[in-house]
């Protein structure tokens, strides 16, 4: 039946836009990320759509139902496991984006304490000559 085949392309092109946000996200490409996630929201609309009009043709002909084919159970885990292996990988990012935060934050505690250490202030200077 055409209609699944056009599920089943639409879910293959869920599947390029999930492998293209993986590499994205572990080369800390922000921006492709986005423009992933935002052709994936796009698509979503589509898939619902067909995934309604397949599950009606079906309810048309005594069919059963499209969750029940195991082509489609099977495409859809798959990427269930892509979105929770990104989401890993988006979180590895994280944890290494906020340790390297807390570094830059030390390091910029240290630079005050030693700029108040070494630098007079300038204070001083104005007052002697009053």
């Amino acid at each position: 039946m055409q209609a699944f085949q056009d599920l089943m392309n639409l879910l293959a092109e869920w599947r390029q836009l999930s492998e293209a946000e993986g590499a994205a996200i572990r080369s800390a490409d922000w921006q492709q990320v986005s423009q992933c996630q935002a052709a994936k929201q796009l698509l979503q609309a589509r898939i619902v759509e067909a995934h309604q009009v397949l599950d009606s043709r079906w309810e048309l002909t005594g069919g059963g139902k499209t969750a029940q084919d195991p082509r489609f159970r099977g495409a859809i885990s798959e990427l269930i496991a892509m979105e929770q292996r990104n989401g890993e990988w988006l979180e590895q990012q994280w944890q290494k984006a906020e340790a390297e935060r807390a570094e830059l934050s030390r390091t910029s505690r240290n630079l005050r304490q030693v700029h108040k250490a070494y630098v007079p202030r300038g204070d001083a200077a104005w007052n002697s000559y009053s």
